[in-house]
Formats: C-alpha cells, sequence, structure tokens
C-alpha cells in the first residue's frame, strides 16, 4: 500500500490555481521534496494532505484513506510540522511534547515514554526542564519535529523545516530526518533551497 496517493488533484482559490492535475505516490521509508518558490502552491499540497484546505477536484489518500472522508483516521497516522513556530511558551520541553500527546489519547505512562524517546533522539536532554523561551532556533526546530512525532506517525509532513536555521542546525534536523527515513517513516517537505 502507498502511504501517500494522489491522482489528479487540483485546488483552485476562485480564478486563481494553485495546484493543478498532480499525480504521484510515495510509499514507506521514502522522501520526497517539493521545491519551489513562495507562492508556487508547495505549502497548499501539505494543506491539503492535513485536511485544512478541501481539494477542488481528484482523489488523495493518506495510508489509504480518502482525506475528503476521513480526516480523523488520516490525521492520526501524520505528524505535521508547519513554517510557523507552535509550540508553547508558556510550557518546558517536555511539558511541550505531555500536552501534544494528549491530542492522540496517549494514556500518561505512554506519553512520558514517548516524550522521553523524542527528547534523547533529538537531543535535547539537558533542555527537558528548561522553557521553550531559552530554546535557540535549531532547538525548537528539532521540539517541533519531536512533537510531530508523539503519535509515532508514518508520515512526517515538513513545510521548509530549515528557514531560519544556521548550518549547524540544518545539518542536525537533517540527520534526524535521514535517521526517521531509515526507521520507515514517509517524509514529504516542502524547501525553496536548492541544495535540499
Amino acid at each position: 500500500m502507498k502511504k501517500l496517493q494522489f491522482s489528479k488533484i487540483c485546488k483552485n482559490f476562485g480564478s486563481v490555481v494553485a495546484n493543478d492535475n498532480i499525480s504521484l505516490s510515495l510509499g514507506e521509508g521514502e522522501i520526497l521534496s517539493l521545491l519551489g518558490e513562495n507562492g508556487a502552491g508547495k505549502t497548499t499540497v501539505m494543506r491539503m494532505i492535513y485536511c485544512v484546505t478541501p481539494l477542488t477536484s481528484g482523489l488523495l489518500t493518506v495510508n489509504g484513506e480518502n482525506v475528503m472522508e476521513n480526516m480523523s483516521a488520516v490525521k492520526r497516522g501524520i505528524g505535521v510540522v508547519t513554517q510557523d513556530d507552535s509550540l508553547d511558551y508558556d510550557l518546558n520541553v517536555i511539558n511541550n511534547l505531555l500536552v501534544y500527546a494528549r491530542y492522540y489519547d496517549l494514556t500518561r505512562d505512554q506519553a512520558v515514554r514517548r516524550a522521553n524517546e523524542l527528547i534523547e533522539f533529538f537531543q535535547l536532554e539537558e533542555k527537558r526542564n528548561e522553557n521553550v523561551r531559552t530554546l535557540s532556533g535549531g532547538m525548537k526546530r528539532r521540539l517541533q519535529i519531536a512533537r510531530a512525532l508523539i503519535n509515532k506517525p508514518s508520515i512526517l509532513i515538513l513545510d521548509e523545516p530549515s528557514t531560519g536555521l544556521d548550518p549547524q542546525a540544518r545539518h542536525h534536523v537533517w540527520a534526524k530526518c535521514h535517521e526517521l527515513i531509515e526507521q520507515g517513516v514517509t517524509l514529504l517537505l516542502t524547501t525553496h533551497y536548492m541544495d535540499e
């Protein structure tokens, strides 16, 4: 089964065509990058996948589920990191993960275990009890990705994941993304950096 399947999807905003007749598929452990300038429609594609923007036409399935018919099942199987920083600045690192885990009905024990795994995976152990405000840009981005993985999604969506990061932080984020691919996670990302 393909993890992500587009069949002639289109998205129009009035008379403006944002996406026109896109067909592609993505399997387990594969990575696809949508490359394009700002305004090219990359984020619109992402928003259709995670059920925020409805398709105008075509068929889009995520883990075999039609995004227009079973949004809750689609959302349970994906992790999403948007361009914008959506961390909770009133909480520390560990609590950002634990609170987010509640959206997925994880028990307290499951949430704590998963949060600790992700803190270790993204090398945030020394910051686990620090307020998010104290983190560097690279650490905040790693925490956002960790939070998107709290539910062990089979598909991770990254919308311009390295924008604004210094070269070392970018390298660390990409190294972790490659580890996720080796674990079988399917990655879909957008970027306007040709080298990525």
